[in-house]
């Protein structure tokens, strides 16, 4: 068994051409021009910073446990073609020490200009961060700008902001606060958790949508195609299907499983509950998929989305970036989670949501001829439009700082 991969991880593909943000950030790559960048501290990448396949737990420790996580932040160095200094800083701020932080708040204050800090759904009940305390700390001794991307919450029981908002943790309120007290401004994911930070009384909030959509740039268009009898179907997360077609896993979250892909390891060595086996047929598809050698994980997002387009007609199941980082590569997508962090990011986005939904006995030919091609493509370029004068005005602000 194995998996293809990118092999060294390389992050950064940038656009050809500026779009409109300031021209510290985007001219050529030049070392004159780089030198004369703002200089940016990165705090939760979530991106290693080498090839770790040799050891499994720290490239877990790196990606906060899901490969998703780090593609917001390529996303944002993709578009403001940032040098490899993405490599500085924190790759997982919920796993350091206060020490750590010490050091970070030192070296930030002698040696950059601003800070960024990338997110998920952060604001979620489940969620309680151990560090808490050393992290408000840290956020309150920043002199430097902040800026925050991706700043999410989420739910599985429907809940409306207020009730989300009460159920966060402690821990989770105060970090939010913090970062609410001292950024310069929150991208935040949806209109949803814009109305949770309405609850923590701050208007200091863009809805943006997560930075991954945008990663393509201004001219992104997604072309109508004809179905092709040579793909099949990329599996971003729990699906199965019963038609003869090939079923492509792409794997970010699923410890037991990448490790036996990065590791070698046989299936049968694989603890059972490795494999969702609620998800009708889930466990019998990805089996097969096994057996074809058809089940991969990716960090590097150039390499993702190549595979995509080698194998896939269409990608459907339960991750929004996966469906994301398809719909980049060209290829419709249709996701099927049912928490709130899909409903409103896929709302914003309009990428086709069908909470709960299995797709074994569904006609996936039938659904990818249905795709909305058009209607994507129109709020796309309103929402670029959106995004890029939200980075411009912030941008804009820390250069002037």
């Amino acid at each position: 068994m194995r998996s293809i991969r990118g092999t060294r991880f390389s992050l950064f593909t940038p656009f050809k051409k500026a779009h409109h943000l300031p021209s510290n950030w985007t001219d050529s790559d030049s070392v004159s021009n780089a030198d004369s960048r703002p200089r940016i501290y990165y705090l939760n990448t979530s991106l290693p910073i080498q090839d770790r396949r040799g050891d499994f737990d720290t490239l877990w420790h790196d990606i906060n446990g899901n490969s998703g996580n780090g593609y917001i932040a390529w996303a944002v160095a993709k578009q403001l073609k940032i040098p490899n200094s993405i490599n500085n800083g924190i790759r997982n701020i919920f796993k350091v020490s206060g020490n750590e932080l010490d050091r970070a708040a030192e070296q930030i204050e002698r040696d950059y200009d601003a800070v960024f800090l990338f997110l998920q759904d952060t604001m979620r009940a489940d969620l309680h961060i151990e560090n808490s305390s050393a992290l408000v700390e840290f956020i309150k001794r920043l002199k430097k700008p902040l800026v925050v991307f991706s700043l999410g919450c989420n739910s599985f029981d429907s809940l409306g902001p207020k009730k989300i908002f009460t159920s966060l943790d402690k821990s989770c309120k105060e970090f939010i606060e913090a970062i609410l007290d001292k950024a310069e401004s929150v991208g935040v994911r949806g209109n949803l958790s814009g109305q949770v930070l309405d609850c923590f009384g701050s208007d200091k909030y863009a809805i943006v949508g997560c930075p991954t959509w945008y990663e393509e740039g201004p001219t992104r268009n997604l072309k109508q195609r004809s179905w092709d009898p040579t793909k099949g179907v990329a599996a971003t997360g729990l699906f199965s299907n019963n038609a003869k077609i090939d079923i492509y896993y792409f794997l970010q979250s699923e410890r037991s499983l990448v490790h036996a892909l990065l590791t070698g390891r046989k299936i049968r060595d694989i603890d059972d509950m490795a494999i969702d086996h609620q998800y009708p047929f889930h466990a019998e598809c990805l089996l097969n998929s096994i057996s074809k050698e058809q089940v991969f994980f990716f960090i590097d997002p150039e390499a993702w989305k190549r595979r995509l387009q080698e194998v896939a007609n269409i990608a459907i199941g339960t991750r929004v970036h996966g469906s994301i980082i398809a719909i980049n590569a060209g290829i419709p997508a249709i996701c099927t989670n049912g928490d709130s962090r899909a409903r409103e990011m896929c709302d914003l986005f309009k990428i086709p949501l069908l909470p709960g939904a299995c797709f074994y006995d569904m006609n996936v030919e039938k659904i990818f001829d249905e795709f909305p091609f058009e209607k994507i493509n129109r709020e796309y370029n309103k929402l670029y439009a959106n995004y890029e004068n939200w980075l411009s005005l912030t941008l804009d602000k820390i250069i002037a700082v």
